[in-house]
């Protein structure tokens, strides 16, 4: 029943510099002008604030906020186009629920422009969106939906919802495959992985998992994938041939007194990420306020990395030369330097910071 196919910017000048003054006062009258007035780009992060409703943006490597983007409460995700033009933005309609203010039966997706930084377009979903992937060919976005059992197809070209792949209930985080050819979708209600064949858009595969699945990655090669779970100090290895966990990793002991959550979702830690020249993982520590960093491929603890409080979400530059991580309770995003695996910044960003992307912008609006 589950995997059921589903639709749907004094002294006399020379000439030479007035006449240049009022090509430039022309130009910047003419509404014909916008590429003059387009700068060249850069890689920027681009960094959800869920309770205060916008996007920061973030030079990359200055690390200075460049702008904010508004985009409503409350945002969960953001995910790219490969070309760097567009990011997407998904947003939950608040239910307005006393015990969880970020719940909603309903949101949308709003594309925005990285050059000029306005909506293109928004597309409404019904259900609850959670962590969204675009697909390899830019064509699909697909967006799990935490209170429905499938997980929503945006076909972007349409702008609008062509269908379903059948899902267990609590779908929260999905990946592509490095060759684009798989979707991973990870169930926080049912323990489990979910793999799609994205061609056929019909589930090939599942791999148990002993509590709810938070953030996961997985090795360029696609054979070892790693994978936090709720209350779980630490992470799980799973080997993909074989389908099953195969070794667990603890994260160092939490210090003495160290709260954990008392209620569901019960997020011991939140967020990892491999390093672009795969040598590194990533993880948060959540509760201790902290990112491990583990040398691969024998997952050695290299270093402990004090961040801000209750660090949510890791991404790197494309380079690699430095890690991102939101502070949601701080409302900081860190920075480590990878050459010397330190924390170099933190930079004040929004009201409860989460997911972000790094993007290759080609052009931004000055």
């Amino acid at each position: 029943m589950m995997f059921a196919r589903l639709t749907n910017p004094a002294r006399r000048r020379p000439v030479c510099v007035v006449l240049l003054a009022a090509c430039a006062a022309f130009a910047a009258a003419s509404p014909l002008a916008s590429p003059v007035l387009a700068a060249e780009g850069g890689e920027f992060v681009y960094l959800e604030n869920t309770d205060s409703g916008d996007v920061s943006v973030i030079s990359v490597p200055d690390h200075e906020v460049v702008s904010t983007i508004e985009v409503g409460k409350y945002p969960d995700d953001v995910a790219a186009s490969s070309d760097g033009r567009v990011i997407y933005v998904n947003r939950v309609e608040s239910l307005g629920h006393p015990l969880s203010k970020r719940a909603g039966r309903s949101g949308e997706v709003l594309a925005i422009s990285t050059e000029t930084e306005g909506i293109l377009w928004r597309v409404p979903i019904d259900g609850w969106p959670h962590h969204m992937t675009v697909s390899a060919d830019d064509r699909l976005l697909f967006v799990p939906l935490f209170d429905q059992m499938y997980i929503a197809i945006v076909d972007i070209p349409k702008r609008k919802v062509v269908g379903h792949l059948p899902a267990p209930l609590g779908s929260h985080g999905t990946r592509l495959s490095p060759d684009g050819k798989r979707l991973y979708a990870g169930s926080m209600l049912m323990d489990m992985i979910v793999v799609y064949d994205v061609a056929s858009q019909f589930p090939v595969r599942r791999i148990p998992l002993a509590d709810a699945v938070r953030p996961f990655t997985m090795t360029a090669d696609e054979k070892r994938l790693f994978v936090q779970l709720s209350r779980l100090n630490g992470f799980q290895e799973v080997d993909l041939e074989a389908g099953k966990v195969v070794r667990q990793i603890d994260l160092p002991p939490l210090p003495p007194k160290t709260k954990l959550p008392e209620y569901y979702p019960h997020t011991y830690n939140h967020g990892m990420e491999l390093s672009p020249d795969g040598k590194y993982l990533l993880a948060a520590g959540s509760a201790a306020h902290q990112v491990c960093v583990y040398r691969l491929p024998e997952l050695e603890l290299e270093k402990v990395i004090p961040v801000g409080k209750e660090p949510n979400w890791i991404d790197f530059d494309s380079a690699g030369r430095f890690a991102y991580v939101s502070n949601r309770m701080s409302d900081t995003l860190s920075v480590i330097r990878m050459s010397d695996l330190a924390e170099v910044k933190q930079i004040p960003v929004g009201k409860y910071p989460q997911r972000m992307r790094i993007v290759k912008v080609p052009r931004r609006a000055k």
